[in-house]
């Protein structure tokens, strides 16, 4: 079992460096804080990727977006790369799960061992990731065994340190250049 000093201590770096935390207990408050956020912050954009197994109640969520006119492009096979690209470009909302997160530097790591997951927690302005508690490491070291794991069965990873963002010159603070403008993460207690 996770402590909670290491599930604060994401919260805190994370917090730091922009990514807005929010805690769900469970799938249902998941699937309930998601739509909430969904409908009041981007309800004028109306369209997310994400794949079909980010959570229990990910089925659902997609269900009450489309029933609400939400256009929602789903992360498989059905399509090709290309295809599914083309399409992205017009999603302003990504959403992925994470497989692990290291507190200390507040990190997030995805394996790409599902279709599409490094494009979508790149190319639309906003990300929203979901991890669990039990995917919480406190410190990079630790990580370095589950990632070398990953890797020997040929998968590759993605490392998220925060919303894009990126000085000019002149030292302008500019969001959102090499990836999304806007990081969220929701931590799931229990699953």
């Amino acid at each position: 079992m996770i402590s909670n000093d290491v599930v604060n201590r994401l919260i805190n770096e994370a917090t730091k460096i922009g990514i807005e935390v929010y805690v769900a207990q469970d799938s249902y408050h998941l699937k309930a804080s998601l739509l909430e956020l969904l409908f009041k912050r981007y309800a004028q954009y109306s369209s997310l990727c994400l794949p079909l197994d980010v959570f229990s109640s990910t089925g659902e969520l997609i269900n009450t977006l489309k029933n609400r006119n939400w256009k929602v492009l789903l992360a498989d096979n059905s399509i090709s790369y290309e295809e599914f690209l083309v399409k992205l470009r017009y999603v302003h909302i990504g959403i992925t799960p994470v497989d692990l997160c290291i507190a200390e530097t507040s990190t997030l790591v995805i394996r790409n061992n599902r279709p599409f997951l490094r494009e979508i927690s790149l190319f639309p302005p906003v990300h929203i990731a979901v991890t669990r508690t039990d995917q919480i490491i406190l410190k990079l070291e630790e990580a370095g065994k589950i990632i070398d794991k990953w890797l020997m069965e040929s998968v590759g990873v993605t490392f998220i340190t925060g919303p894009s963002k990126t000085a000019d010159i002149e030292l302008n603070l500019v969001r959102g250049v090499h990836g999304p403008k806007e990081l969220i993460l929701f931590i799931l207690s229990q699953y």
